[in-house]
């Protein structure tokens, strides 16, 4: 049973499923914003876009395991639903049931492999580290000190956040165009 099942007192019903839904949905659109491929030097393609998501992910994440129980549950919720939509995803593009749970296994551990080199870099507040990490993932061409600048005015505007925020589906993402 969800987290959300239990808070709430709504089990066998939908809501708590479509309370993580529209989570998952926030951080994707995060990762849509067009500043990110305009104006931060992140290439519009398919890898970026899913790196950048990864990013995202990753900011969320690091919020809800820092809030008290039962946030924890609504971060398991959210990297089973992101698991979810990767098998979905792969699926509508044709690709074969033998083939799905290897892809999906990739996606997984390029996911934990950013998700742990992201905390890391953030929790040292190793800017060098993180400049690497942004770097290697999203490319040469990103314009990596202004991308940190983004992540640590999400990071902030998050601090303020309590669960809440993360499962009415309204989490307070910055414009990446107005962060300089």
């Amino acid at each position: 049973m969800s987290f959300l099942s239990r808070f709430f007192g709504f089990a066998g019903s939908d809501k708590n499923r479509l309370a993580i839904e529209a989570l998952h949905e926030q951080v994707v659109l995060a990762a849509r914003q067009e500043g990110f491929y305009t104006q931060y030097g992140i290439e519009d393609v398919f890898d970026s876009r899913f790196e950048t998501f990864l990013l995202m992910v990753t900011l969320v994440l690091r919020r809800l395991y820092r809030l008290p129980a039962p946030a924890a549950e609504v971060a398991q919720d959210l990297v089973d639903t992101m698991i979810r939509h990767f098998d979905i995803t792969l699926r509508q593009e044709g690709i074969g049931d033998v083939a799905v749970p290897k892809r999906i296994k990739k996606y997984a551990q390029a996911f934990a492999g950013r998700f742990s080199a992201y905390n890391s870099a953030l929790d040292a507040a190793d800017n060098t580290l993180m400049r690497a990490s942004l770097m290697r993932n999203l490319g040469e061409s990103v314009a990596a000190d202004r991308l940190m600048r983004f992540i640590l005015a999400t990071e902030s505007r998050f601090e303020e956040c309590d669960l809440a925020v993360f499962t009415d589906g309204k989490v307070p993402f910055p414009d990446p165009v107005e962060v300089e």
